[in-house]
């Protein structure tokens, strides 16, 4: 397999950003490659001043972590 990762704005989300401000991200994972992945892990770091508000994601240091379920075919 060969992930690729695209992360943007999501709908709505006011930019430019201010403190205080709440922003949605959309991340869509794509597998180039030709066999299917699986146990995939997302990483994104959360920079100083920022806080992390989704449940499904978990948190340690500024970095969050999430396990994809299930598959992902070419």
């Amino acid at each position: 397999f060969d992930l690729a990762l695209i992360k943007t704005f999501a709908t709505g989300s006011s930019t430019p950003l201010v403190s205080g401000s709440s922003v949605t991200f959309t991340i869509t994972v794509f597998n180039q490659g030709t066999l299917t992945a699986s146990g995939i892990q997302l990483v994104d770091y959360i920079p100083t001043g920022l806080t992390l508000n989704d449940p499904s994601w978990t948190l340690s240091g500024s970095m969050a972590f999430k396990t994809l379920s299930g598959t992902l075919a070419p």
